[in-house]
């Protein structure tokens, strides 16, 4: 489905119904209004719970003029085919990514609320059409701070000489891609959150290593990556034990934890890439 297939100006005539996933509980249909007024008051914990409920509403179905759509194709059609390209290109030309980004991500979040009144899929008098409103913005704010933090990260690992392949932004099919970055033959990802770990779409965890972000104690952001044990133990190795629960009180001292089965390691950002530039140098030394 494209753009132009869902602004239909029958749609415009008649109210929408919305289907709501049975699975969606009373919790998460509250925490998902609640975001749409509010979503930047939100602790961690109200975080994790209304991303389980954003997941859930991929399933959701609007039903205007007699046609049923998915809130995902409504997505894709409003959002990611209309607007992702666009935001990729604007985030690889621009100079400070985290700033303009960000004043981007609100015009653009504008548009999407305004498309969707305009064409009778977010209609203020239908109450659950807010959930449609809320699942189309909670998406696009988690794309555009995904890429924008993945833009960062890999200007930032360039500016500090490690040597690596990335993906293509570009291409969409890259950008799907399970691996956004390789060093020497370790396979990594850019989240620019920890909900990848509380996620069962990538419990997986089959990349060697993710750089991310965490809140630490007083409440800033700390980047920081978890690799799994064996890629750490090849460049390092030290670590102290530490519970998932409670990952920013380890720093800076690497960490390490088990996740679903896994030994996982946390690592200050600034010491991995100290570490990863050791071993590049080391490397080269002894071929």
């Amino acid at each position: 489905m494209d753009y132009q297939n869902i602004t239909n100006p029958v749609g415009r005539l008649s109210n929408p119904e919305i289907s709501l996933p049975e699975e969606l509980t009373e919790q998460q249909r509250s925490l998902i209004l609640r975001y749409f007024r509010e979503g930047y008051l939100f602790s961690t914990k109200e975080r994790f719970a209304a991303l389980r409920g954003f997941d859930l509403l991929r399933k959701a179905t609007i039903t205007i003029a007699g046609v049923r759509i998915t809130f995902s194709s409504i997505y894709d059609a409003v959002v990611e085919n209309r607007y992702a390209d666009e935001f990729i290109e604007f985030l690889l030309t621009a100079e400070d990514v985290a700033i303009v980004s960000a004043k981007r991500r609100l015009e653009i979040g504008r548009e999407i609320l305004t498309i969707l009144k305009n064409n009778g899929y977010y209609v203020p008098a239908v109450p659950d059409s807010r959930f449609l409103a809320a699942f189309c913005l909670y998406w696009w704010y988690a794309f555009s701070k995904g890429y924008a933090f993945e833009v960062e990260m890999i200007r930032d690992l360039q500016a500090a000489g490690i040597s690596f392949t990335a993906h293509d932004l570009r291409d969409k099919k890259q950008r799907f891609s399970r691996t956004d970055i390789r060093i020497q033959n370790w396979e990594g990802d850019i989240k620019s959150s920890m909900y990848f770990l509380h996620v069962e779409r990538t419990w997986g965890l089959e990349n060697d290593f993710y750089i991310t972000q965490i809140f630490d104690a007083q409440g800033f952001r700390r980047r920081v990556v978890i690799l799994q044990q064996a890629v750490w133990e090849e460049i390092n190795g030290e670590t102290k034990a530490c519970r998932l629960s409670n990952l920013a009180e380890t720093l800076p001292t690497p960490g390490h934890f088990e996740h679903l089965g896994k030994q996982l390691v946390i690592v200050d950002y600034g010491l991995w890439k100290q570490q990863v530039k050791e071993y590049q140098k080391c490397q080269k030394g002894g071929e």
